[in-house]
């Protein structure tokens, strides 16, 4: 599921070689936490959260096959 992620994100962005998936796997859910440039973090989220919400719809029909449950979390590194 991570690579998947990192699948549609790299092709969202300016700067794919900045973007990396973590996944950190929880006691019920694995949260998978994205990290890029940040001149890509407007790109990844979206106009009011939509490009991540539809991210998050499509890697949910992956997760329904597999009976995993993920959260996707953008994460901004301070500069």
């Amino acid at each position: 599921m991570q690579h998947f992620i990192e699948f549609i994100l790299t092709h969202l962005v300016k700067n794919p070689a900045d973007l990396s998936v973590t996944q950190i796997e929880g006691e019920y859910k694995n949260t998978y936490q994205v990290r890029a440039h940040p001149d890509d973090i407007g790109r990844i989220i979206g106009s009011r959260g939509r490009t991540i919400k539809a991210v998050q719809q499509v890697v949910s029909i992956l997760a329904k096959d597999l009976g995993e449950r993920f959260e996707i979390e953008v994460v901004k590194d301070e500069e």
